[in-house]
């Protein structure tokens, strides 16, 4: 997972504290992951935009987008031409019109959705109250789970990391895309559906995934 150096996730073993992220740039051997899920924490500046030119111009597997990684996809358009086939774009209603231009309605956004991804070879993963996966085969699929108080910040970002792990596992983006959002909401579910909770938490969210996973499993 790459991050901000600030952040609390796992960061490229590769850079210490006292480097900036262009310094380290040279010490990064891309070929060595599995995947890659690019964008929580991640800045939108000179070093970010280095960071993830980089990633494209060596690394040909899928990889997660999530994040400000997606806002630099929406302001340079030229990394599109790099993105590894297969890769996953988890945007939220706002990126998504960023990267795509504004739309009037939800219909709208579907049908740009199935285009893009169709025409791109990648999956969309659009976040709202009902996640819609759109496929490089034209086809969308509505998530069932989740509910309202999955709606606070962060909660991408642990829809980011089970989509990377669901790849490094071996499931392919398809399986990851269906799969992820799944567990997810069903996690979110399971915690605030039988308590009445108004708001969960990422933090919260993130814990009750293994035991979600091992009840859809059993």
């Amino acid at each position: 997972v790459v991050c901000g150096l600030s952040a609390s996730a796992d960061t490229w073993r590769e850079a210490d504290a006292s480097s900036n992220v262009g310094d380290s740039l040279p010490q990064i051997n891309w070929g060595k992951y599995i995947t890659v899920a690019i964008g929580p924490g991640l800045g939108t500046g000179e070093d970010a935009l280095e960071l993830l030119a980089d990633l494209l111009a060596n690394f040909t597997k899928p990889i997660v987008v999530d994040a400000d990684g997606l806002n630099l996809l929406a302001t340079r358009h030229e990394l599109w031409q790099n993105l590894p086939e297969g890769s996953i774009l988890t945007p939220h209603v706002k990126e998504f019109d960023r990267l795509f231009g504004e739309h009037t309605s939800w219909w709208a956004r579907l049908q740009t959705a199935k285009q893009q991804a169709t025409e791109r070879n990648i999956y969309i993963v659009l976040k709202n109250d009902y996640t819609i996966t759109a496929t490089p085969k034209g086809r969308l699929y509505f998530n069932p789970t989740s509910n309202a108080a999955m709606a606070t910040g962060g909660m991408g970002d642990v829809l980011t990391g089970i989509l990377a792990s669901l790849l490094a596992q071996g499931y392919t983006p398809e399986q990851a895309c269906l799969a992820g959002a799944y567990i997810h909401g069903k996690a979110g579910d399971e915690l605030a559906l039988p308590n009445r909770l108004n708001v969960v938490l990422p933090g919260k969210l993130a814990q009750q995934i293994p035991g979600t996973m091992a009840k859809l499993m059993a």
